[in-house]
């Protein structure tokens, strides 16, 4: 029996929030506001905007772009662009280091006839990945579009076992997220599923039994994937084999699981038709700190007396989330072109604190003249410097122990935002230079 998702009553010192939590929630009045993406940073994208949480100020996406759909932490986005201006036709395409670059088509593809849809960014910017059709025989076939920018090399990825593949996410490892339709009984039946960079697709769910319009959304640098299966979201953890499904609330038809961070916290939403057939949804979040269900992101924030002041209520579509697990972005109802919305969790959910808090990671001295340390438990993979625009100004990397020592002395005075990368997981912390 379906249950109702409820208002958890618990301790804030049971969380570990105590007086620290400065959770804060943006609601956008400006069309066309909802957000698509969001990094470590607090740098956000809608379809044709950059957002900065920092300064609270929009940016135009660059000229070339027609589309942005994903951002990493490098900064690095994924969008499209014009494949050709003078017919109106468009191709997958991708910024790296301030430059938009093209992915093109398959062989077999003919832009302004044949689709795509670019999906996701790896967070290491080596992978970007997508749907795109061919045409065999005068028929549009759907398989997944798979990009290394190394090498600059579009692969494509197609099954005669399904009529249709879809890649919705990919990670560091090269594995992508999505779902293959073998159409059971001559319906649409979109199983979850990962495909691993040999182009082996790997279902985890029966292909004999109906999942309907299931699919795994997005997948985190520690093969951990969400998605939607049977109406009800899940979680998969390939490197244990184990799927979770969890319970649709009462008076809802469907839920999703749409976006993962680093840390497993899951973010989408629960929805129901109206009485004139309109979906209404209402954000959903789930981290087992929080119980063994999701619950609905505005009774966690009403926890931290945030109340959504929406005519209906309700926040709509919780649709990114950070890879840190601190920002949460979506928009207001079902439609993608309404308001938008932006969570600032803090320290409301596990893991999801400031690197200053951390027992196990140390930035010092901060202020900082010219050299600064840090020191952790763990083996540091690398460290990055932003400004506030976002803007990447730094890379350090190569450590061979769990302490870096850095010269910033080329830096102004001023504030940074320092991102330390380690076993899978990116935290953040601001610096002043002095």
């Amino acid at each position: 029996m379906k249950k109702l998702y409820r208002v958890l009553s618990f301790s804030l010192i049971i969380m570990g929030i105590g007086t620290q939590a400065q959770v804060k929630y943006n609601l956008f009045t400006t069309f066309g506001s909802a957000i698509n993406d969001i990094n470590d940073v607090g740098i956000a994208i809608t379809r044709s905007k950059y957002y900065n949480y920092n300064t609270d100020t929009w940016t135009n996406k660059e000229i070339q772009s027609q589309g942005l759909v994903s951002i990493n932490n490098n900064g690095d986005v994924a969008g499209q662009m014009y494949y050709d201006e003078n017919a109106f036709t468009f191709q997958p395409a991708y910024l790296q280091n301030g430059i938009w670059k093209p992915i093109g088509w398959f062989p077999e593809s003919v832009p302004g006839t044949s689709g795509f849809t670019t999906c996701r960014i790896s967070n290491n910017s080596k992978f970007v990945t997508g749907q795109m059709s061919k045409e065999v025989n005068n028929v549009s076939k759907y398989g997944i579009f798979y990009y290394k920018t190394e090498t600059s090399s579009l692969e494509e990825i197609f099954d005669d076992s399904y009529v249709a593949l879809a890649g919705y996410s990919v990670n560091n490892n090269g594995i992508i997220s999505g779902w293959a339709d073998n159409q059971l009984n001559g319906s649409t039946n979109r199983i979850p599923a990962y495909i691993t960079p040999d182009h082996q697709i790997h279902l985890i769910y029966d292909p004999t039994i109906p999942s309907q319009a299931g699919g795994a959304n997005d997948i985190n640098d520690s093969n951990f994937m969400v998605g939607e299966l049977q109406q009800a979201p899940f979680t998969y953890d390939i490197n244990t084999g184990t799927l979770t499904r969890f319970e649709i609330p009462e008076g809802y038809w469907n839920a999703n699981f749409v976006s993962v961070s680093e840390n497993n916290i899951a973010i989408g939403y629960a929805q129901y038709l109206d009485s004139g057939g309109n979906p209404v949804r209402d954000a959903i979040i789930y981290h087992p700190s929080l119980g063994s269900q999701p619950v609905f992101l505005k009774d966690l924030l009403a926890q931290h007396g945030i109340n959504i002041n929406t005519s209906d209520g309700l926040m709509g579509t919780g649709y990114s989330i950070s890879p840190n697990g601190r920002y949460v972005g979506g928009w207001i109802g079902s439609y993608i072109f309404g308001y938008g919305w932006l969570v600032d969790l803090d320290t409301a959910v596990l893991n999801t604190k400031d690197i200053n808090k951390e027992s196990n990671i140390s930035v010092y001295p901060n202020p900082v003249k010219d050299i600064i340390h840090v020191k952790s438990d763990n083996k540091i993979d690398n460290i990055q410097i932003f400004d506030l625009s976002g803007k990447r100004l730094k890379t350090f990397d190569s450590f061979i122990n769990q302490e870096a020592k850095m010269d910033l002395s080329s830096l102004i005075l001023g504030t940074y935002i320092m991102t330390i990368t380690g076993k899978g997981k990116s935290q953040t912390t601001k610096i002043i230079k002095e």
